[in-house]
């Protein structure tokens, strides 16, 4: 148990910011933006990965069932892995960005996200009462906070 609480930390900082690196690369490729945002969380990612590396050194291995700790050392090893890969991933795209040319974004400036072009769903429906008609749903997303609740809309009309 010592071993898991020991590398807990550094495996959920590697995961969280690995994550947040890919989402700021995959927002770069959509708006073809270079993707600056991502660095800073790669760089993140290889810190945990040396506190990792250190958690391991300092635990000491004595009285531990060798079964016990092997799939907690298999995910922390899998999660390096993973933080390497985002890290090529990064250099990928980056290299990409600069070969095509794509727009710069100030760092003092978040990048704006890009405009949907489609708020809603279509689905045409057979016959309802004998009538043929068109269903739109159309969903508010509330981005002001976390806490609201997606709403949805929908309108029936008659053709």
């Amino acid at each position: 148990m010592e071993f898991k609480c020991k590398i807990q930390e550094p495996c959920t900082k590697m995961s969280s910011e690995s994550n947040k690196a890919l989402k700021a690369i995959s927002s770069s490729m959509k708006t073809m933006t270079h993707p600056t945002t991502a660095k800073s969380h790669i760089e993140n990612s290889k810190i945990a990965i040396e506190e990792l590396k250190v958690a391991l050194e300092v635990i000491s291995l004595e009285d531990v069932e060798l079964l016990a700790i092997i799939p907690v050392a298999t995910v922390a090893a899998i999660l390096e892995e993973i933080t390497i890969s985002v890290e090529k991933i990064y250099e990928s795209v980056s290299e990409l960005s600069n070969l095509a040319h794509f727009k710069s974004v100030e760092s003092n400036v978040s990048p704006e996200k890009p405009h949907l072009l489609h708020r809603g769903i279509i689905k045409p429906v057979v016959e309802v009462d004998n009538a043929p008609h068109v269903e739109i749903k159309i969903e508010d997303l509330c981005t002001n906070s976390p806490e609201k609740a997606r709403k949805g809309t929908t309108e029936i009309l008659q053709t």
